[in-house]
């Protein structure tokens, strides 16, 4: 059964970011009952702090050019357009990946990416409560397939 975990906290600055990312760095790379766990990361800040860690800057750019976002996901889920294949917006950081200043084994994690027109949606169309249903609503369609869904939302939300 999945775990869905959000760090929050309305003070921006405080580690959110962090703690969200040594976490799932941690889950995704222990075996639970004899299976690597699966982990999940919505990044729900508009920084994007915790997607540009995992997968790079040049990966979460190239994302955000084909609106492959939470953004785009609030949007068409609060305009109702179309149902939405989430596969499309879930992106790996594959096991072993070393980069320039890391060289330790990392387990795979998964990761949904954030853009700064998410604040502008949540701002200008969505409560807090339709973030909220928004994560649910992700969590529920993905339940099967994590062991662990990390929310990751920003300071700021009103």
């Amino acid at each position: 059964m999945v775990k869905s975990i959000a760090i929050y906290n309305n003070k921006g600055g405080v580690g959110k970011t962090t703690l969200s990312l040594f976490l799932s760095d941690f889950l995704s790379s222990i075996t639970i009952n004899k299976k690597k766990s699966k982990v999940l990361v919505m990044d729900f800040d508009p920084q994007g702090s915790c997607a540009n860690a995992i997968l790079g800057l040049e990966k979460v750019s190239e994302i955000t050019n084909k609106s492959l976002t939470l953004s785009y996901i609030l949007n068409t889920r609060l305009n109702q357009k179309e149902d939405i294949d989430l596969s499309r917006f879930i992106f790996t950081r594959e096991e072993n990946n070393e980069t320039k200043t890391r060289k330790t084994r990392l387990g795979n994690l998964d990761v949904m990416v954030s853009e700064p027109n998410l604040a502008l949606s949540f701002d200008e169309k969505a409560s807090i409560d339709d973030s909220l249903l928004l994560a649910q609503w992700i969590g529920a369609k993905l339940a099967t397939k994590y062991d662990f869904i990390f929310v990751d939302l920003p300071g700021s939300i009103s």
